[in-house]
């Protein structure tokens, strides 16, 4: 009875096979010594030494050796894990991007190892983000992927960036209402109209996000605006107490037109 090779002896030793797969070997090695040289790239930008490195990386739960970190450095690996970029992004405080795909460079790049998948570092980073403007590669079978499932990712990612705005947008307008009131302005009224405009607008957005993407998560809401994720009947009376600081008060002031005059100041380039 013939056994039949499992694992490595398994492996086709027919020529085109063998180059496949050394192809892939080589692609792999080439995006992890890229990585490599990202890392090394961005540690010297920061003025870091190994020894700081490996103590970034240690507070972060990867222990190290000096030699390990040299080996790395060495180029010794054959591919580089994901975790690993993760964890040498957040130590550099890079996006996990700029290591992956050098977009401090200009070196077009390889998604594949077939070598017909070409695009620029920016272009990458975008296309891993779900952010490019198109699919990056189209196959010849007879299956159909779904573009939504592509320009979701992008969608899901400007949504909440929308959401983020809305609400900082929202505390300027509050903030801008406190000020009024104190002030017993008469622009009130008018700041009243634009802070609750201003909230239907982030509550709608929510909405909106809730419903075509439900599992996915949102940028989290000061405790005093998680009411806006209730129905409207329950919504709490503008201005909304344990929202806005004194300092967000004072910021707000600051932003009138005329502040510095008032103040006697002189605005850069002598203009007020």
């Amino acid at each position: 009875m013939t056994t039949q090779p499992t694992g490595r002896g398994a492996r086709s030793r027919d020529p085109e096979a063998v180059a496949n797969r050394l192809r892939l070997e080589g692609w792999a090695q080439a995006y992890s010594n890229r990585v490599v040289d990202s890392v090394l790239h961005y540690r010297d930008a920061r003025g870091l030494s190994n020894a700081d490195l490996l103590t970034r990386l240690g507070e972060l739960g990867w222990d190290l050796t000096p030699n390990t970190l040299a080996g790395i450095f060495q180029k010794k690996r054959k591919a580089m894990p994901v975790t690993d970029v993760m964890l040498f992004a957040l130590a550099l405080n890079v996006p996990p991007v700029a290591l992956l795909f050098a977009t401090h460079g200009s070196d077009d790049l390889d998604l594949a190892p077939d070598g017909t998948t070409l695009l620029k570092p920016y272009e990458a980073a975008k296309w891993f983000s779900g952010a490019l403007p198109a699919v990056a590669r189209e196959f010849a079978d007879e299956h159909q992927d779904l573009a939504d499932d592509y320009y979701d990712v992008a969608d899901v990612v400007a949504l909440t960036d929308e959401i983020a705005r809305d609400i900082a947008a929202f505390r300027g307008s509050h903030a801008q209402l406190i000020l009024a009131i104190r002030d017993g302005a008469d622009s009130t009224a008018k700041r009243l109209e634009e802070a609750e405009a201003r909230l239907k607008e982030l509550a709608n957005l929510r909405d909106h996000f809730r419903l075509h993407y439900p599992q996915a998560s949102m940028p989290a809401l000061p405790a005093a605006l998680e009411f806006i994720d209730e129905p409207r009947r329950n919504w709490k009376a503008l201005p909304i107490e344990g929202l806005t600081t004194d300092d967000d008060v004072e910021e707000a002031r600051k932003s009138l037109p005329g502040y510095r005059m008032l103040r006697g100041e002189e605005a850069p380039n002598g203009k007020a």
